[in-house]
């Protein structure tokens, strides 16, 4: 093998490892900001945890430095749903604005949030939380 074989050698495998640890941190970077997307809504609108039988689960992030809003959506059966909303803080005693089958509950904020917002569709058992800071 030459000088110039084992430079493309070199070059290629520096190129290959580099990949790698883009795609391995990206998706570490997404990791992190679900989990901490799912535990700022959860303290914002004082939710307790999502029930165990939650599928489906989007957690979006929105904002920058200076704002943050989350929306959260899951789907579970109407019970477990409504455990979940009487073991909550922010939901237990609130009674909810109701529009047909879908149930709001605008939550006082906790965590220093300016809006928390809970939505419950009872036809399709999804379940919608929404917060922001600015």
């Amino acid at each position: 093998m030459n000088v110039r074989s084992i430079a493309k050698w070199l070059l290629i495998g520096f190129a290959a490892l580099l990949v790698a640890v883009m795609i391995g941190g990206y998706a570490m970077y997404r990791y992190h900001v679900r989990t901490s997307g799912l535990e700022a809504a959860q303290q914002w609108a004082r939710m307790a945890p999502l029930p165990d039988s939650a599928s489906g689960l989007v957690i979006e992030t929105r904002g920058g430095p200076f704002t943050r809003e989350f929306t959260i959506r899951f789907n579970a059966p109407s019970n477990d749903v409504n455990s979940w909303l009487d073991k909550s803080p922010g939901t237990s005693e609130l009674k909810p604005v109701v529009n047909g089958n879908i149930r709001v509950y605008t939550v006082e904020p906790g965590g220093g949030a300016m809006h928390a917002e809970v939505m419950v569709d009872d036809d399709l058992g999804s379940v919608s939380i929404h917060t922001f800071w600015s």
